[in-house]
């Protein structure tokens, strides 16, 4: 009886591990493009500060990547923004109301974004 015990616990310890793991994901993707005379270096400059901003006052497991164009427009890139959850991007737009000015001229300054989507991402099992 305690080999059945301990094999259940186990096993509920796994599947609620693992909870997380299988759990659906939101992405916001932003098409934005370089204003003159600004560098990819400058948007990772912006978005790093965004990105650490955002972790200490919303969430540390939102992550944040710059896609940056392999052939065609070269001004163009990509922001994508991962969360762990649709609550912690809407908690993320709630607290950006509230952030520094530094914050959003940093983005502006280098580079103007006209499109965006929030995406919900299903892991394929």
């Amino acid at each position: 009886m305690r080999t059945i015990r301990s094999t259940g616990a186990i096993a509920l310890t796994l599947v609620l591990s693992a909870g997380p793991l299988l759990a659906d994901e939101y992405v916001a993707a932003y098409t934005c493009k370089l204003n003159e005379g600004k560098k990819v270096e400058d948007v990772q400059a912006a978005n790093s500060a965004w990105l650490k901003w955002v972790r200490e006052n919303v969430n540390e497991n939102i992550s944040s990547n710059v896609g940056t164009t392999v052939v065609g427009d070269f001004d163009l890139f990509l922001f994508v923004d991962s969360y762990p959850d649709l609550a912690t991007w809407a908690a993320t737009v709630t607290a950006l109301e509230s952030a520094p000015d530094s914050i959003e001229e940093g983005l502006d300054a280098a580079a103007k974004c006209e499109k965006n989507r929030l995406w919900r991402m299903r892991p394929t099992q």
